[in-house]
């Protein structure tokens, strides 16, 4: 099967909107973009850790298959895409054609698509998966009462590269043999009140590489969806105050990086380990830069051997609960101090080589208070980046662990709403 692989990139897009033509019937209209990507290929996009992080967060038996993923790889593409709109009204509702034509280049992807896409309904808006933000974005703000919107379109892509079935660009080639032509087919909806939408967008792609004595269904065709919820304009909710107390000045936080854990146990070491980390937060301003919020934050120690003739273990040290802060707004961007108290949870999973690969969890936990400190230097009136630190003291008790502690450092957003937009500048 393809390798292992995981992109974590940062991008940047230009759009451009021509208005062609315009007459009683139709409205034609050329949507322009171009997008660069630039980011880590491999281990440097930590997707091992946060797959492994969300099975241990389940429960569940993590993936074995993270030592055949590709190596570690600077990686850029860019892309090109053209969108022709034609749209008419046809008895009351809205009809679209879309052409599409892109191109793109790089050491991730290089590949040429051609397609298109019919859309019928009563409000101007596509599906998110069906077509682009330039064109998803262009739903009319100012319906009112119930909206709706269907969907369909498929294309033809030709890749003259695929790292992610190819491999590196620099290195040994995989033995695996890319199709050159895939296609891709996508199908969706979109229902709106007011200034809320909801859609659900279905896609089938065609296999991305041949197989030998696999079976049949690895040549089968690839099926995925996805729901997003949307909001355009006002909505009927507006006019409640409990809703916009709800709804605004809120402080939308992520950040990734890199976590320390300490597990101490009775009658031995301190034993130290480092592995990927992450930690998101949502807080609400109650007066005078004070927050209230929930936060939740871990780091995954990664799975070593521990002994050559014993077992190695993948962990998570996961914290959750409840947090208050204060904000200080600086001339050049805002630090936010906050404390909380919540659980602590260690969930572990070790594999037993002697015994043929047997399974063991664990997990464990209990109180634990979080302090914690962010920088942010404003991107904008609503978006600012920063670095994030936050320490866990005391992770619970279990039979086996007296307490763990982790602390997670990282690079880190936020993002604003109603009047804490008007801060840092």
């Amino acid at each position: 099967d393809r390798p292992y692989a995981g992109f974590l990139y940062a991008g940047f897009k230009w759009e451009v909107e021509d208005i062609e033509s315009v007459d009683g019937n139709w409205d034609s209209r050329l949507q322009r973009s171009l997008e660069i990507l630039v980011g880590g290929l491999g281990p440097w996009s930590l997707a091992e850790d946060v797959q492994k992080a969300v099975h241990l967060l389940r429960f569940t038996t993590i993936p074995k298959g993270w030592s055949h993923q590709l190596n570690s790889e600077l990686a850029a593409q860019a892309s090109l895409r053209h969108r022709w709109v034609l749209r008419r009204r046809i008895g009351g509702l809205d009809a679209d054609f879309v052409p599409a034509l892109d191109l793109t280049l790089g050491s991730i992807q290089s590949s040429g698509r051609v397609g298109g896409l019919l859309r019928l309904g009563t409000v101007q808006s596509f599906p998110s998966l069906l077509l682009e933000p330039a064109v998803v974005a262009r739903a009319s703000q100012n319906e009112q009462g119930v909206t709706w919107s269907i969907a369909a379109g498929c294309e033809e892509a030709y890749f003259a590269r695929n790292a992610f079935v190819e491999g590196n660009l620099f290195g040994d080639a995989l033995a695996i043999s890319a199709r050159r032509f895939v296609w891709q087919c996508r199908l969706g909806g979109v229902v709106g009140l007011g200034g809320l939408m909801v859609d659900y967008s279905w896609v089938a792609r065609g296999p991305e590489f041949f197989t030998k004595g696999l079976g049949s269904g690895q040549n089968a065709p690839h099926h995925f969806g996805a729901f997003a919820l949307r909001r355009f304009g006002p909505t009927p909710l507006d006019g409640l105050a409990i809703w916009r107390w709800m709804t605004f000045d809120w402080m939308l936080e992520g950040s990734l990086g890199s976590g320390m854990s300490v597990e101490r146990s009775e009658g031995l070491s301190d034993e130290y380990r480092a592995g990927g980390s992450a930690r998101v937060s949502a807080s609400k301003s109650v007066s005078h830069g004070f927050f209230v919020g929930w936060e939740m934050n871990g780091t995954l120690r990664d799975g070593r051997l521990l002994r050559p003739d014993d077992w190695y273990e993948d962990s998570l040290y996961l914290w959750r609960g409840l947090t208050v802060g204060k904000r200080y707004v600086l001339p050049y961007g805002d630090i936010v101090l906050r404390m909380g108290l919540g659980k602590g949870n260690v969930k572990s999973e070790r594999v037993l080589p002697q015994e043929d690969q047997v399974t063991i969890a664990r997990r464990h936990g209990g109180p634990s208070i979080l302090w914690g400190i962010a920088y942010g230097y404003p991107l904008g009136r609503r978006t600012s980046l920063g670095f994030d630190v936050a320490f866990n003291s005391r992770i619970g008790e279990g039979s086996n662990t007296t307490s763990a502690r982790f602390v997670h450092w990282g690079i880190g957003m936020k993002y604003y709403t109603g009047n804490l937009a008007t801060g840092p500048r």
